[in-house]
């Protein structure tokens, strides 16, 4: 039975984990942005790089930017598994700023030795880093 509360937690290999209770939860999944409240049906699913929203039970809106991994949901339980995260407020807007101009630089003016799947992926995570600090919702 649905308790009205959601416990998220949001894992990457070199951060500090995030633990805390939400009302509902928007995820960029690879067959699109999915939300998950009380009661959701058990779920596994891969996410992209994107913006990650949860609605605290005070109605606060809490940002992360997220790179790809893995999400699991159960018994009113989100575990999100990613390569990387950062809440929206330790974004470094400058760098994620450069960081999208280098990459969008190298796909303009691809050689032999450009990795374009791998610049692509730069280009994602820029624009997640953006989104999450500009507070930008997909909905």
């Amino acid at each position: 039975m649905a308790s009205g509360r959601i416990k998220l937690e949001i894992c990457a290999p070199e951060s500090s984990r995030v633990h805390m209770t939400a009302q509902e939860v928007h995820i960029p999944g690879t067959a699109g942005v999915f939300t998950v409240m009380p009661g959701h049906t058990a779920l596994l699913s891969t996410t992209i790089p994107g913006v990650l929203m949860a609605l605290d039970n005070d109605g606060n809106e809490h940002f992360f930017s997220i790179s790809k991994g893995f999400v699991e949901v159960r018994d009113d339980e989100v575990i999100v598994l990613v390569d990387a995260f950062e809440t929206g407020n330790d974004v470094d807007i400058k760098r994620a700023q450069a960081a999208l101009e280098r990459a969008r630089e190298r796909l303009q003016h691809i050689e032999p030795d450009i990795n374009v799947a791998r610049a692509e992926l730069a280009i994602s995570r820029s624009l997640a880093r953006l989104s999450a600090a500009g507070k930008e919702k997909y909905f």
